[in-house]
């Protein structure tokens, strides 16, 4: 799911009023805890556009996921759970900058999977996920 952000340079640091003896790293680790506490919690999937289009089978599954999945951000680890689907990640959140950050979602195997999200002003979360989900998504809060 789930980031676009650069490292911030020595001239942001001094034009965010940084103080002495703060770091770049510590900045930025700073950035992704806070990112990371906004993410807690509960999501829903609000769409998802793939790159390539679904097939019949596919969409279907897609749609009826929409309606039940709930994905759960919590201390590190990513959940979604849905009728038939069910799976528990490891998860971090880095290169966060203001809105942007980039999410990393570990798979069974420890393979990282990326994803480069923001903060929209309606308070979802705009995803661009690569492989193997190649898209662009929302995740929601739940009504």
């Amino acid at each position: 799911m789930l980031v676009l952000a650069l490292a911030l340079g020595a001239s942001a640091l001094s034009a965010c009023g940084a103080t002495q003896g703060t770091t770049n790293g510590e900045l930025g680790n700073a950035e992704n805890r806070a990112i990371d506490a906004r993410l807690q919690g509960p999501w829903k999937i609000g769409n998802f556009t793939p790159d390539e289009p679904f097939g019949p089978v596919l969409q279907g599954m897609y749609n009826y996921h929409q309606q039940v999945m709930v994905i759960y951000f919590e201390n590190g680890r990513i959940r979604a759970d849905s009728p038939g689907i069910f799976f528990d990640r490891r998860y971090e959140v880095t290169n966060a900058q203001g809105e942007r950050f980039q999410l990393i979602a570990y798979d069974e195997t420890g393979t990282p999977q990326m994803s480069y999200c923001d903060f929209q002003q309606d308070g979802s979360v705009r995803v661009s996920m690569t492989s193997p989900w190649k898209g662009v998504g929302t995740l929601v809060r739940p009504r």
